[in-house]
């Protein structure tokens, strides 16, 4: 559950700091969870996370294709890719 708790960590502070909130509150749920080895939270709420982190990708894909930007919103539109792609074989493996 480490490399889970690195992973979401990471969310959690991009998402605050451009500001999805409820992306963030998500994220740091499964922080605390996965730092206490409770997959049963982590396997029981998986699916809210991916929805909202979903949520966000097409909301941040949206913006850059409009306004054609880079930057902080490309890290995150990459963050959330890598971590709906990659997170299930770390959840998996633990």
């Amino acid at each position: 559950m480490v490399n889970y708790a690195i992973l979401v960590h990471s969310l959690k502070s991009d998402s605050k700091y451009l500001g999805f909130s409820k992306l963030a509150a998500i994220s740091f749920d499964h922080e605390m969870a996965s730092k206490e080895g409770d997959i049963e939270f982590v396997a029981e709420h998986y699916q809210e996370l991916v929805t909202e982190a979903n949520k966000i990708y097409n909301i941040v894909k949206e913006y850059i294709h409009k306004d054609h930007l880079i930057g902080n919103a490309l890290k995150v539109i990459l963050l959330i890719v890598i971590f709906v792609s990659f997170l299930p074989s770390f959840v998996l493996c633990y």
